[in-house]
């Protein structure tokens, strides 16, 4: 997929201006249980990772959307935070450097839609970690998933000049590849006028909870646990989104 652009960026940040209370609470947690640094791949504009910098986290990150990473450098401009952050995509971006735990939340990581890409990620990922390391995917499952198109969605917020940004998508899932491609229309309308519009497709991987584990443990990560997300319960086969938490030896 294309990345975002900048009505995705705008309108992505004001529905969601803040990271949820208890995301950030777990990624705390098992941050201090962490040997080292803190890297968020596909960070988008830092709704994760301002606040671990706010925290005095030592944490970078890395997306593959010029205008993502300009909403994350603003974001940070206004706290006088200084973010590391990497232009590109993971397979072709990674930094160098090792952490003690990486993490991709929000479903992201099923944005690589290609197996091969998908295993190649995670080798690379996991060649980031430390000893000890961990690493943290949120996925979506198959659960829910019926063969066909969806419902159009339809969904608005206002910006701070009095405009409005509408974002309208829709999904069709084709069970046999397991993927999910969501075609959105963003536009940006003032005075009952649309001023810009812009037109995304992606596509979305999503993954039976059993097929995910096995590509963790074949990649030799060990202590793996499935959870809802941002809890300590097990996530079962009925859960829409899961968090794997692994641990690399």
């Amino acid at each position: 997929m294309a990345p975002y652009g900048e009505l995705c960026t705008a309108f992505y940040d004001l529905d969601k201006p803040s990271a949820p209370e208890d995301a950030l609470a777990f990624l705390t947690c098992q941050i201090a249980q962490s040997p080292g640094p803190v890297f968020e791949p596909m960070c988008g504009s830092g709704r994760f990772l301002v606040p671990l910098l706010r925290q005095g986290i030592t944490a970078e990150g890395l997306d593959a959307s010029p205008a993502m990473l300009q909403a994350c450098r603003n974001r940070c401009a206004q706290e006088n935070l200084t973010p590391v952050l990497y232009e590109g995509a993971l397979e072709s971006a990674m930094p160098s450097k090792t952490y003690g735990l990486i993490f991709i939340l929000a479903g992201s990581f099923c944005l690589i839609t290609d197996r091969q890409a998908a295993e190649r990620s995670l080798d690379l990922l996991v060649s980031r970690l430390l000893p000890g390391g961990r690493l943290i995917l949120e996925i979506e499952t198959t659960a829910g998933m019926t063969p066909g198109p969806f419902p159009w969605r339809s969904h608005r917020v206002d910006c701070p000049d009095g405009a409005e940004l509408i974002c309208r998508s829709q999904c069709t899932y084709h069970s046999a590849e397991q993927i999910g491609r969501v075609q959105t229309i963003y536009e940006l309308v003032q005075d009952g006028q649309v001023r810009a519009q812009e037109h995304e497709v992606m596509s979305i991987r999503h993954y039976p909870l059993a097929e995910f584990d096995a590509l963790l443990r074949g990649k030799g990560l060990t202590d793996i646990t499935c959870l809802r997300p941002y809890t300590t319960q097990p996530a079962d086969d009925g859960d829409e989104a899961v968090l794997f938490v692994c641990r690399k030896p």
